[in-house]
Protein backbone atom coordinates (compact mmCIF):
# COMPACT_ATOMS: atom_id res chain seq x y z
CA UNK A 1 0.00 0.00 0.00
CA UNK A 2 1.39 2.93 -1.31
CA UNK A 3 -0.82 6.19 -0.64
CA UNK A 4 -0.28 8.80 -3.55
CA UNK A 5 -1.24 12.26 -4.65
CA UNK A 6 -4.60 12.82 -5.59
CA UNK A 7 -5.53 13.72 -9.31
CA UNK A 8 -6.21 17.75 -8.28
CA UNK A 9 -2.49 17.82 -7.30
CA UNK A 10 -2.89 17.77 -3.75
CA UNK A 11 -0.15 16.43 -1.64
CA UNK A 12 -1.03 13.04 0.15
CA UNK A 13 -2.09 13.43 3.57
CA UNK A 14 1.13 12.84 6.15
CA UNK A 15 -1.84 11.25 9.08
CA UNK A 16 -5.59 11.28 8.64
CA UNK A 17 -8.45 10.26 11.62
CA UNK A 18 -10.23 7.50 12.58
CA UNK A 19 -12.42 7.37 9.16
CA UNK A 20 -9.62 7.80 7.49
CA UNK A 21 -7.74 5.17 8.52
CA UNK A 22 -10.54 2.57 8.13
CA UNK A 23 -10.83 3.34 4.34
CA UNK A 24 -7.26 3.55 3.88
CA UNK A 25 -7.29 -0.14 5.70
CA UNK A 26 -10.37 -0.88 4.08
CA UNK A 27 -11.54 -2.41 7.17
CA UNK A 28 -14.42 -0.59 9.36
CA UNK A 29 -14.23 2.47 12.00
CA UNK A 30 -15.47 0.78 14.87
CA UNK A 31 -12.76 -2.43 13.64
CA UNK A 32 -9.91 0.12 14.57
CA UNK A 33 -11.53 1.35 17.66
CA UNK A 34 -11.55 -1.85 18.85
CA UNK A 35 -8.01 -2.55 18.16
CA UNK A 36 -6.89 0.81 19.60
CA UNK A 37 -8.84 -0.24 23.22
CA UNK A 38 -9.08 -3.48 23.69
CA UNK A 39 -6.09 -4.63 21.33
CA UNK A 40 -3.56 -1.78 21.72
CA UNK A 41 -0.71 -4.49 20.95
CA UNK A 42 -2.12 -5.53 17.35
CA UNK A 43 -3.59 -2.43 15.89
CA UNK A 44 -1.68 0.17 14.19
CA UNK A 45 0.25 3.20 16.08
CA UNK A 46 -1.74 6.03 16.43
CA UNK A 47 -1.60 9.71 18.15
CA UNK A 48 -3.65 11.10 20.63
CA UNK A 49 -4.17 14.77 20.30
CA UNK A 50 -6.47 15.58 22.70
CA UNK A 51 -9.77 13.74 22.51
CA UNK A 52 -8.36 13.22 18.61
CA UNK A 53 -6.61 10.52 17.40
CA UNK A 54 -4.68 10.25 14.62
CA UNK A 55 -2.89 7.93 12.55
CA UNK A 56 0.20 8.65 10.33
CA UNK A 57 -0.17 7.20 7.31
CA UNK A 58 3.31 5.57 7.34
CA UNK A 59 2.70 3.69 10.45
CA UNK A 60 -0.87 2.20 8.56
CA UNK A 61 1.24 1.26 5.41
CA UNK A 62 4.14 -0.89 7.91
CA UNK A 63 0.84 -2.22 9.73
CA UNK A 64 -0.60 -3.35 6.72
CA UNK A 65 2.68 -4.83 5.80
CA UNK A 66 3.04 -6.29 8.64
CA UNK A 67 -0.10 -8.27 8.25
CA UNK A 68 0.77 -9.92 4.47
CA UNK A 69 0.63 -13.89 4.78
CA UNK A 70 2.66 -15.57 1.98
CA UNK A 71 1.81 -18.48 0.71
CA UNK A 72 3.41 -21.65 1.61
CA UNK A 73 5.19 -24.48 -0.74
CA UNK A 74 6.25 -21.65 -3.64
CA UNK A 75 3.23 -22.64 -5.73
CA UNK A 76 3.24 -20.78 -9.11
Amino acid sequence: MNIQSDDLGRPAPLAVDTRGAAALLGVSKSYLEKLRFLEAEHGPPFLRLGRKVIYRVSDLERFAESLLVEPAGGAK
